[in-house]
């Protein structure tokens, strides 16, 4: 499904929000927004689709630590649609075509390594059950490719998605989330 006409668009922290659409910060807090949440019939139909995308972190809050949040990290992005059309992906002729990407910024591996080492100590202790690594990593293409290029050109590449992949782009922020 293709998305268009946002009609709404928040990115929500701990004591604020801003409207990606004009910029502006307003003092929505989370908790006013988790209870929003409770308000929708997330199982019912919606008039305007809506599109939750729940950070990791907003689990200290859900889980009873929101001593750990910081009032700087994202914890929710909600978009609200006008319009909604089937989009039709790209052929697997077209996710043949290789990627051009440049490297941008990794995660240095020596911290990486030491962060690793840490985990590993607390799981040895019984200090946590799993502990999580992930890091960014920022690519550059090297040819001129749209959102909705590089979308088809990974969607077209079946066994390199997973079943519940999914992305979205958000113009105004001039970012796109990836799950595949």
């Amino acid at each position: 499904m293709k998305c268009h006409q946002p009609v709404t668009a928040y990115l929500q922290y701990k004591s604020f929000r801003i409207n990606l659409l004009n910029g502006k910060k307003d003092d929505t807090t989370v908790s006013e927004f988790l209870e929003s949440l409770e308000q929708d019939d997330l199982n019912g139909f919606f008039e305007k689709p809506k599109i939750y995308h729940l950070f990791y972190e907003l689990g200290y809050l859900v889980e009873g630590w929101s001593e750990l949040l910081r009032e700087n990290v994202p914890l929710a992005i909600c978009l609200e649609y006008e319009k909604t059309e089937i989009y039709q992906m790209g052929t697997a002729e077209e996710g043949r075509d290789p990627m051009n990407l440049r490297v941008l910024q990794y995660p240095d591996l020596k911290a990486y390594k030491e962060k690793f080492n840490q985990g590993q100590e607390f799981l040895l202790k019984g200090d946590c059950y799993q502990f999580n690594l992930t890091a960014p990593f920022y690519f550059g293409f090297e040819e001129d490719l749209t959102p909705e290029d590089f979308i088809n050109k990974v969607w077209s590449m079946p066994l390199s998605v997973g079943a519940n992949a999914h992305s979205y782009f958000i113009s105004e922020m001039k970012q796109m989330l990836l799950t595949i």
